[in-house]
């Protein structure tokens, strides 16, 4: 019994045993299991994120943009169906060209390389087959999917919009040397993969596409003709009226009569030494104390004089006050019928013109704010960032209302090509040509004008470029910009949102701001406010002095200066030769006398 007890205890610790090395390894194959499923986990985090990180890399984006002086500089003769090789953006393509092919694509490529895969990266550029200067027609072509495709947006409501098809059918860039033209059955997606250029970041594109952060801050600034000033030689007159001034001469003339009759006779200030010598002198003292009583340096000696004079200085002193306080206030309204700045443009009824359609502003619904002058566009043409920001204002302010001209282009064209600015050729006076917005502004005083807007508004950076190029290629200011920047946005890359492959160009953006590249491209292009050759300033409440307009006063001045210098030198010649005849005299009178 003992025996058959001790074997089964013997038999029970070896189950035990049994057990416990069962058990533990059991635990060791739970750990096991756990510790492969936290590394493929793990590496499967960071397969994802450097998938996420680097969808660019080994693909080809076809990037549609658009003409856009500074930003994109093609010839679109160069591109063959919408493809612009390399030839047709010349020695220099542009801001963001030169942007986008010599900074961001060898980020990107480097950025591949760090994550350890091929930098097979590249860009092609596409232009739309219509209005390729518009920045939203660009935009169309990757919302439709569809390079040809350019479904025109009615643009005869205030709150049309336009759908993007291309976020549920795009798949996503194609592989690195595929998709060569339009129509090739190896593109992964028949449209454009972004668009690049001069697009704005705006609210209802933000609606469509996938932006990156903005790689330029871009404000809005007015534009006009500059402002003349010929010399006038009577304005410093003219803020009194004629009849002022000939009471106020007939008062000068009174009292220089007067003080012949009454004060020459007995006032030992008068001088006597010639006939002529008291009309000359009283007429001294009457004008003279006209503008400072005691300037002449005389005084009344009559009783009948003194009572006159009183009166004179009076009537003087008023009219001296009268005149100061008249003066400035008269200069400065002479500015108020310019353009100043955007608010004279909302407010104060001065016309402007902008890309835009035309509408009806007299019928009862009209489908735009303001009122709608002239121009040359039509009903259906796209609606650009300035004619909208035009509409949010009066939106906004029931105080605006704007003068709207409206056409088709920045640019001016005759028969489809491009006029170019030049001393040889006036736009104004070339029959049948397409004026654009700037030569819409610049003839608006030409004889042949049939459009009269006033200003235009236009992205500021732009502006800068094409007057400094107007006037390298003119030698004249015929535009200038006015008044305060406004309305900031920014230009960006846009990208279908389907495809999440805006990471890496954000990186490659804020790489280069932060590095300072951006502003070296800005000095580049001279798009900067300090960099505008062309432009004029005004100060609020007041209008700059000129010497076009202080002109006549200075020109008296001179006169006065030139008559008193001839009469003193006439009169010091006459006193010599005075002086050697009484010499002589005296000499012979000498001679005599011995």
């Amino acid at each position: 019994a003992q025996h058959r007890a001790s074997e089964d205890a013997m038999a029970a610790r070896a189950k035990t045993r049994r057990g416990d090395q069962l058990g533990r390894w059991n635990l060791a194959l739970i750990l096991l299991q756990g510790v492969a499923l936290v590394a493929i986990g793990r590496l499967a985090g960071v397969a994802a994120q450097i998938d996420f990180e680097t969808p660019h890399c080994g693909k080809r984006f076809r990037i549609a943009t658009h003409l856009a002086r500074p930003f994109m500089l093609v010839d679109p003769t160069k591109c063959v169906d919408q493809r612009c090789p390399r030839e047709a953006f010349g020695e220099d393509g542009g801001f963001t060209y030169n942007l986008m092919m010599d900074e961001i694509l060898p980020i990107l490529k480097r950025q591949c390389r760090e994550a350890g895969v091929p930098d097979d990266v590249e860009f092609t550029w596409y232009i739309p087959a219509s209005g390729r200067d518009l920045a939203s027609n660009a935009v169309k072509m990757v919302c439709n999917g569809n390079m040809k495709d350019l479904r025109n947006v009615d643009q005869t409501s205030l709150n049309a919009t336009f759908d993007c098809p291309a976020n549920s059918a795009y798949s996503g860039p194609s592989n690195v040397g595929d998709c060569d033209y339009i129509g090739d059955p190896t593109c992964a997606s028949q449209g454009p993969d972004m668009v690049a250029g001069a697009v704005h970041i705006l609210r209802e594109r933000l609606d469509l596409l996938d932006f990156s952060v903005p790689y330029l801050t871009v404000q809005q600034i007015v534009v006009k003709t500059r402002t003349e000033e010929p010399p006038d030689f009577m304005n410093v007159f003219k803020c009194f009226a004629f009849d002022l001034w000939a009471a106020l001469f007939l008062e000068i003339l009174v009292v220089w009569v007067l003080i012949l009759l009454i004060e020459s006779h007995a006032n030992e200030q008068i001088s006597k030494e010639t006939w002529f010598a008291p009309f000359y002198d009283s007429w001294f003292w009457a004008f003279g104390s006209a503008f400072n009583a005691g300037g002449p340096g005389k005084s009344p000696v009559t009783v009948a004089g003194r009572i006159f004079m009183v009166g004179h200085y009076f009537l003087m002193a008023l009219i001296v006050a009268t005149y100061t306080g008249a003066f400035g206030p008269f200069l400065s309204s002479q500015g108020e019928n310019t353009v100043k700045d955007f608010d004279s443009l909302a407010y104060d009824g001065k016309s402007v013109v902008v890309r835009g359609p035309m509408w009806d502003s007299e019928v009862p619904e009209a489908p735009f704010m303001g009122k709608h002058v002239g121009g040359n566009s039509e009903t259906t043409t796209t609606r650009s960032t300035q004619f909208k920001l035009l509409q949010t204002t009066m939106r906004t302010d029931s105080a605006a209302n704007f003068q709207v001209w409206t056409t088709t282009s920045m640019d001016t064209y005759w028969d489809g090509q491009l006029i170019e600015p030049r001393q040889d050729l006036d736009p104004c006076l070339v029959s049948g040509a397409i004026l654009g917005a700037y030569d819409m502004v610049k003839c608006r005083d030409a004889i042949t004008a049939v459009y009269y807007p006033e200003s235009t508004i236009f992205d500021a950076p732009s502006v800068f470029y094409e007057l400094n190029r107007r006037q390298k290629s003119t030698g004249l200011c015929e535009l200038v910009t006015i008044g305060p920047q406004f309305s900031p946005t920014g230009f960006g890359f846009g990208f279908v949102k389907t495809a999440p492959i805006s990471v890496p160009f954000n990186r490659a953006i804020q790489e280069l701001m932060r590095n300072g590249t951006i502003e070296l491209y800005r000095e580049r292009y001279q798009i900067r406010r300090q960099d505008s050759l062309c432009s004029e300033d005004w100060m609020d409440g007041a209008e700059q002095m000129t010497i076009q307009k202080l002109f006549g006063l200075i020109v008296f001045t001179i006169i006065g200066i030139l008559m008193s210098c001839a009469q003193g030198l006439h009169a010091r010649w006459k006193k010599q030769d005075r002086e050697v005849q009484e010499r002589l005299d005296r000499e012979a009178a000498e001679k005599e006398a011995a």
